[in-house]
């Protein structure tokens, strides 16, 4: 369902600029915005002004919040037709830096009925029961982000997407200093682009330390000083997981929806019992990196499966390749049952999954793994 804004208040026309900097391609929007900025010297929230899409008064986001990191999420038509005024950039470009171009493919917006859209968060319209997305944190490649003025793309939205393909080094979506995450919603600029976390903290709360940190009895500490485009990197060898990123990443970003909407409920059917089934042997070809960061996580993944702990926290991409890298033959063959037979231990099927615990999938539209799902579970 493609939601419609109700009409506004007369707005005045976006002021049209002299020179606007050219998106990259599969930019972010927030990141085009940011880079907008530092070239102008402006805050985010002024660069969106001049823009055309103000954060209050006549020509306002309509989203309740007016929060600009909604609109990497859904670019609405309104904002799209400002941003066409001030800059003159065709719709495809301003309209390709926006999430809302995957919407029924490999994205599915739900857009609550009861309310008016302009009282909802486009965020909150990807719920967890149909998407595995990074909302709020997301990972990044440090080398891209160093290369490119602290620019970043759309796809890492994709916990699906866990490499660079550019300089073959897995994404990073914790800081090695203070393990904070690089969060969009910051407003980074090349010139303050640090982490957004705080280390030297003592105390009950050290790890996520609040505004109220004076009251907690922390008596020293301080803002992390690492910066995202200097993390360090893990390389990227595994031959087979180049192979099968490069048509993940072909498949959610491509034209075909269906393809793209069948591979995700492909991948979120089929991971949940791959992580629990999952053993050291699988993963004799994978890069270190991966096997280290797979051992050192193994019961919880047995256990609470793929899922962060927290909605805002990223999937890390690490422990995804390593579910890909046993995921890919089975999702990739022609006989997924008899291909997932043969990988799989025994102690993957039949009851593989405690129906007591709730963590049956409900989500069966497409068709192609139904029996290997239902096998996996034990169902007739």
């Amino acid at each position: 369902m493609t939601p419609t804004v109700a009409p506004e208040q007369r707005e005045t026309a976006a002021r049209r600029l002299p020179t606007v900097p050219l998106p990259l391609p599969g930019e972010a929007l927030l990141s085009w915005i940011d880079h907008f900025g530092a070239e102008y010297g402006l805050r985010r929230k002024d660069a969106a002004c001049a823009l055309g899409i103000p954060l209050s008064g006549p020509g306002a986001t309509p989203f309740i919040g007016l929060r600009l990191q909604d609109l990497t999420f859904w670019l609405t038509d309104r904002a799209v037709s400002r941003l066409k005024e001030s800059t003159g950039l065709p719709t495809d470009i301003l309209t390709g830096m926006s999430l809302r171009q995957f919407d029924n493919g490999a994205l599915r917006f739900r857009w609550w009925r009861s309310l008016p859209v302009e009282e909802q968060r486009p965020r909150g319209c990807l719920n967890r029961s149909e998407n595995a997305i990074n909302r709020d944190k997301i990972p990044v490649c440090p080398k891209c982000l160093h290369e490119n003025g602290f620019r970043w793309k759309l796809e890492w939205y994709f916990p699906w997407i866990v490499l660079c393909p550019d300089h073959l080094c897995y994404l990073v979506a914790h800081c090695p200093v203070c393990n904070s995450s690089f969060r969009p919603s910051m407003g980074y600029t090349p010139a303050t682009g640090l982490c957004e976390g705080w280390v030297g903290f003592t105390g009950p709360h050290a790890a996520s330390p609040s505004s109220d940190r004076k009251y907690l009895g922390w008596p020293t500490g301080g803002r992390c000083p690492a910066r995202p485009a200097e993390f360090p990197t893990q390389p990227v060898r595994d031959n087979e997981m180049i192979t099968s990123q490069k048509r993940i990443r072909e498949t959610i970003l491509g034209e075909d929806r269906d393809a793209a909407r069948n591979l995700i409920e492909d991948l979120r059917s089929l991971l949940p019992h791959i992580f629990r089934a999952t053993e050291p042997e699988h993963l004799e070809n994978s890069d270190d990196a991966v096997r280290r960061n797979f051992l050192s996580q193994r019961d919880h993944l047995a256990k609470k499966g793929y899922y962060p702990a927290k909605t805002a926290t990223p999937f890390e991409p690490l422990t995804m390749a390593a579910g890909l890298t046993v995921a890919a033959p089975i999702i990739w063959s022609e006989d997924p049952l008899s291909t997932a037979r043969s990988i799989l231990p025994p102690s993957a099927w039949a009851n593989a999954i405690d129906p007591a615990e709730g963590h049956r999938l409900g989500l069966r539209q497409h068709n192609r793994l139904r029996p290997l799902i239902r096998a996996l579970e034990g169902s007739p």
